[in-house]
């Protein structure tokens, strides 16, 4: 390039530049901007639901930013992120209606205490002896590999078997495309709360598989055979809430409680009757009050609705539980 050319250039790029100088200038880092929903030192709430039961009751999250260190590919560094501080019950929620047991006040715990389970841990003692080693995730996806091929070649695709307490979202959809790809069952789920025979036992008897959804508010004399609904039964968040407006909801009716079963539970130190009965002999006590019911012709048989055109089955199966007989199974009173 000569002199000449070399000049012109110089110009042309110096004009260039001048021409953009005359632009609005940058007031933002783009890069370096916070996320839009997160302010600094100001609170957002996020709807969630509550994880640790199955009544599944709704909750608000409370978030501020805060620094997280996270660590990726053995390399460590800290991120700006939104922390859950505080769970409180959802208003807007049509089952909790803004109320949150004491469990799912906790559940924050599950993110942030400080013996939760933070990476993979090799058992070296004896099985129960609660002795761990800390491993890389390396090392136990390896050694998971290994061990997972060796099973499939010897015991077969069914020899292989997922037990996990229930699942929602991503991970049930994670943990059943492994299970499916392996070609072993879906997964064996227990709760400890569970609803299952609750379920089964309600397809038995109505003919469909769901759970009882209970008018507390506006009755006026419960019996509970043996459900802790104060407790831990269905729903109790919601059952609460309905027990209260039951006994102080409505000026001057107050409903009466009675609580039969055989341990004394919460729900049964708020009865106002509590019947103590053998283990698993609730059924028969139930089908003794029945029998008084049908036998003494205490309520007409269309009172039951549509329930009615099964009375005479009923009336068949009922004669051998007599008071005095129910009080031989079950321990209480026929009087």
């Amino acid at each position: 390039m000569d002199r000449r050319n070399f000049l012109k250039f110089t110009a042309t790029t110096g004009a260039s530049g001048a021409l953009a100088s005359c632009g609005d200038p940058d007031h933002q880092l783009i890069r370096f901007l916070p996320d839009e929903v997160l302010t600094p030192g100001v609170a957002v709430w996020k709807e969630s639901v509550c994880p640790l039961c199955m009544a599944g009751c709704g909750v608000l999250a409370r978030v501020i930013e805060g620094d997280v260190e996270v660590t990726r590919n053995g390399r460590s560094g800290i991120v700006a992120k939104g922390l859950a501080r505080k769970l409180e019950g959802n208003p807007a929620h049509p089952i909790s209606g803004g109320k949150l047991c004491p469990r799912g006040q906790a559940a924050i715990q599950v993110t942030y205490h400080p013996d939760r389970i933070t990476q993979p841990l090799k058992r070296v003692g004896e099985r129960g002896a609660g002795q761990f080693q800390p491993v890389s995730w390396d090392d136990a996806l390896a050694e998971l590999a290994l061990k997972l091929t060796a099973l499939r070649e010897v015991g077969g695709q069914n020899a292989l078997m997922f037990w996990t307490r229930p699942l929602r979202g991503v991970r049930l959809t994670l943990v059943s495309r492994f299970l499916k790809a392996f070609g072993a069952p879906p997964p064996l789920v227990f709760e400890v709360f569970g609803d299952d025979v609750l379920r089964l036992a309600n397809s038995r008897s109505f003919g469909y598989a769901q759970l009882p959804t209970l008018d507390l508010a506006r009755s006026r004399y419960v019996i509970s055979f043996g459900a802790d609904f104060l407790g831990t039964w269905n729903s109790p968040v919601a059952q609460n809430a309905a027990y209260g407006q039951m006994r102080q909801g409505r000026p001057g009716v107050r409903a009466k409680f009675v609580q039969i079963e055989p341990r004394m539970s919460q729900t049964g130190a708020n009865a106002d009757e509590w019947v103590p009965v053998k283990p698993g002999t609730e059924g028969a006590l139930a089908l003794g009050i029945a029998h008084v019911i049908l036998n003494e012709r205490l309520r007409p048989a269309d009172a039951a609705g549509r329930a009615g055109a099964q009375i005479e089955g009923w009336s068949t199966g009922l004669p051998a539980f007599t008071p005095e007989s129910v009080q031989e199974q079950t321990g209480a009173p026929a009087a």
